[in-house]
């Protein structure tokens, strides 16, 4: 069927039908990750520079991936990604079987994992937005934004068990084999991708212009440079989260199954999130003032989250978790609807380098305070920042934030 008169063309639900296999394995191996290396080392500050380690290719890799990807079939590019991913996993784990765990080398093979998760990042980002039309982003985006949520519903509970029956060395082969599957089914989407076509070779000269180009294009705009900055912010705070688990394994009243369960109420959340922003459309005019009461309420439930009984985090997990995931559906179809396609991979690399490098860097200020100070206070000094920053940077009407979510919009019509 045509893209343009559907979303739910045969590409689309192969490609829906990929990122589900994906994200059920991939769901699962972070949770496990997070809990094997915090629970072998028993420190919030290794296990925030592993955590920190296993990001850093997303600062470095989209400078040199950015560019190819415009430049390549981004299918192909994912494919053959994803290819390697799986000979990786599986090769991980039949040598965590036989060899057991080590900090440091497994720190170093995350670091490779994380390196080829940057190349199926950018190449899926550019790629999926093309099975697309433009007015149908929206749903598009709730459907997608729901996919990761709906596969930690179901498997955080499961990963638990799992770590504590087969381990991390089986969960790798699943995720190894996951992949393979995955790739057989992206192999069928047959669009025509756009990228750009140039006779001019990928050199460092290529490279640190295509960048500039991208910049430039980012400053020109200040809606979206605004956004660049404010995310960034945004991503800096959200490295005080990796203290959630520590908090728990400390806990003389909580337990890995009180944990598994919050995980699973958040992602309910973001789930259900997702199918309200699927079926109810948000005015265009409106767009700005949800996304703003989000961030607002992100920074007060976030900061006093520790302070909280765990029912009620429960219930403040959730309503984050619903909140959240339509303030990230509006902020995505902006993006998507103001970015041109030569230039969508650039920016999606300037934007990564951005947020991950701040993340990395609240990861290891939360890990260092993380075995110093009591962790409910860090959580609350890390939102106040927070709450600043959207006073400072979304707030003032010159930044044109409201220009750029509260986008025209045609009416939609019924699929």
């Amino acid at each position: 069927m045509d893209k343009t008169v559907t979303l739910w063309t045969r590409n689309f639900k192969l490609a829906v039908s990929g990122m589900v296999i994906s994200a059920l394995a991939g769901v699962g191996l972070n949770i496990a990750l997070s809990v094997v290396v915090f629970e072998f080392t028993q420190s919030t500050l290794l296990n925030s520079v592993y955590l920190a380690a296993s990001f850093l290719p997303n600062v470095l890799l989209p400078l040199i991936i950015g560019p190819y990807v415009d430049r390549h079939n981004p299918l192909k590019v994912l494919v053959r990604n994803e290819i390697i991913l799986a000979l990786l996993f599986l090769s991980a784990g039949v040598t965590l079987y036989f060899v057991g765990f080590e900090y440091w080398s497994f720190l170093f093979v995350s670091m490779i994992i994380s390196s080829l998760g940057v190349v199926s990042q950018l190449a899926g980002s550019s790629m999926v937005v093309q099975l697309m039309d433009r007015k149908f982003y929206s749903q598009g985006n709730a459907i997608i934004s729901t996919i990761y949520p709906l596969s930690n519903v179901l498997v955080a509970p499961l990963m638990m068990w799992l770590l504590r029956h087969v381990g991390l060395e089986t969960i790798l082969i699943i995720y190894g084999f996951a992949c393979l599957l995955d790739v057989s089914i992206e192999r069928l989407i047959d669009e025509p991708f756009e990228y750009l076509v140039t006779s001019e070779k990928l050199n460092v000269k290529t490279y640190i212009n295509d960048l500039k180009n991208g910049f430039q294009y980012l400053k020109d705009d200040r809606g979206l440079y605004t956004l660049f900055f404010y995310f960034s912010a945004v991503t800096f705070v959200s490295g005080a989260m990796t203290l959630m688990y520590p908090y728990f394994n400390r806990s003389a009243v909580l337990t890995n199954d009180h944990y598994g369960l919050l995980l699973s109420l958040q992602s309910s959340g973001y789930m259900f999130g997702g199918f309200f922003h699927y079926f109810v459309r948000i005015p265009d005019h409106w767009r700005y003032r949800v996304a703003l009461s989000v961030y607002f309420m992100f920074s007060v439930l976030d900061g006093l989250f520790y302070f909280f009984s765990f029912p009620i985090m429960l219930g403040v997990r959730f309503l984050l978790g619903f909140c959240g995931m339509n303030s990230a559906n509006i902020r995505t179809s902006a993006i998507q609807h103001r970015v041109d396609t030569v230039y969508r991979a650039k920016i999606n690399a300037l934007f990564a380098i951005s947020f991950t490098f701040t993340e990395v860097l609240g990861q290891l200020l939360a890990g260092y305070l993380g075995d110093r100070l009591e962790i409910r206070f860090i959580q609350l000094g890390f939102n106040l920042f927070y709450f600043v920053a959207i006073w400072l940077i979304v707030v003032p009407k010159k930044n044109k934030l409201r220009e750029l979510y509260n986008y025209s919009t045609g009416k939609v019509e019924n699929q």
